[in-house]
């Protein structure tokens, strides 16, 4: 009884050192363990045509569709200012931002005449009451992920049953209309686009920290004008002839020592997206420019 026993244990301790030998000389390469690899290129090495449009995401424009189609004529700007639970604007906070969106609207202006273009805003809410609105959100601004869905839900709401954008395009005669958003908190500024998809009555959501600039390039994305810097979708070839020819543009860069003034430029490229001008010598070396 105590030998069989004695045997039973040499064989279970052997099984078992017989186990752990095996793992460490001959690991486990199923699913779970197995390290995932990509095909590296060499530096020399290109991709193809076919690989290089597969891996660029289509860049949509909303160039000549909805309420901002083309910068040219009249152009009708409704200015609704949100609170939210925790702050809320001023009188003397409000009236503030007229005199950034003055500047902007004069860079416009002066630019558009470079191109031969002519264009005139109405704007000022303090003459126009109809072009001035408030609303109220309940939900924080500073909520990770959730904040942009929140507020294109609220937005098409205050669209649909505060604004009629249709009689106020008819009321002034107007060629285009948008409106801005304003809130009382510091975030980074962005447009709501209309690219034939969603709602065509196209948004600006300014913050209370946006320069004239920034007003400026937020404008021009509701006209047609893309994102020239990274991650506006672009390659990177694209990008680098940009920074290189075009350092001062617009939609690259809207940093500004002066929050009132606009050193910037609008480009061939970006004229060609907002329709100021028909060609683009560009294009045949950048055909994703293409308007």
């Amino acid at each position: 009884m105590k030998k069989s026993v004695r045997l039973q244990r040499f064989m279970i301790c052997a099984g078992a050192f017989f186990l752990i030998c095996a793992f460490f000389l001959f690991p486990v390469t199923g699913p779970a363990f197995r390290e995932s690899r990509k095909p590296s290129f060499a530096p020399e090495d290109k991709k193809s045509e076919e690989e290089q449009k597969e891996e660029t995401p289509e860049i949509l424009s909303s160039y000549d569709l909805g309420y901002a189609g083309t910068l040219e004529g009249k152009t009708v700007i409704i200015s609704l200012f949100a609170d939210s639970q925790y702050l809320r604007w001023t009188r003397e906070e409000e009236e503030k931002t007229l005199p950034v969106l003055a500047s902007a609207i004069s860079y416009l202006t002066e630019e558009a005449q470079k191109a031969g273009k002519e264009v005139s805003f109405i704007y000022d809410w303090r003459e126009e009451e109809d072009l001035f609105y408030t609303a109220r959100v309940f939900f924080p601004f500073d909520e990770e992920g959730k904040f942009i869905d929140y507020l294109d839900l609220r937005t098409q709401s205050w669209v649909k049953h505060k604004v009629s954008y249709d009689d106020l395009l008819a009321e002034y005669e107007a060629d285009n209309i948008l409106m801005i958003i304003y809130f009382p908190d510091e975030d980074r500024s962005y447009a709501v686009c209309y690219d034939g998809e969603d709602i065509p009555e196209e948004t600006m959501i300014m913050f209370k920290n946006a320069n004239a600039a920034t007003y400026a390039h937020e404008m021009l994305h509701l006209f047609g004008a893309h994102d020239l810097y990274e991650d506006g979708g672009y390659p990177e070839e694209y990008l680098q002839y940009v920074k290189k020819t075009y350092p001062k543009e617009v939609m690259l860069t809207v940093k500004e020592r002066d929050l009132l003034k606009i050193t910037k430029i609008i480009s061939p490229i970006t004229a060609y997206h907002i329709g100021w001008r028909e060609d683009l010598p560009e294009l045949e070396e950048y055909p994703l420019w293409e308007r």
